[in-house]
């Protein structure tokens, strides 16, 4: 994947919040967007993990779960529905996220 090195005037408006937080700033907002995470787990937490990370700007995640998305997952982990049961985890993830990351 190509380097980001400024941000679109969508991605202002977009990250705009974050980037007003003076931790982060543009120069924060653009490693986020530069860095690479792998989450192990795409269980309760991993789950809402992708999600807040998909969203905050990282554009490379890594995702490690060997399960198969069931009932009993669907009342704690956020990023799965009923169309989703019996699909590997993995996969329903990589798809949520990649349309999460491709709006912007």
């Amino acid at each position: 994947m190509k380097k980001i090195t400024a941000l679109s005037e969508k991605q202002l408006e977009k990250y705009s919040r974050q980037i007003l937080i003076s931790d982060i700033g543009y120069k924060g907002q653009l490693t986020l967007m530069n860095a690479s995470v792998v989450v192990l787990g795409c269980g309760g937490l991993g789950s809402s993990a992708l999600g807040s990370l998909a969203m905050s700007g990282i554009q490379r995640i890594g995702i490690v779960d060997f399960d198969k998305v069931s009932l009993s997952n669907l009342n704690r982990q956020s990023l799965f529905g009923e169309k989703d049961i019996g699909l590997d985890k993995v996969i329903v993830a990589k798809k949520k996220f990649f349309q999460l990351t491709q709006k912007f």
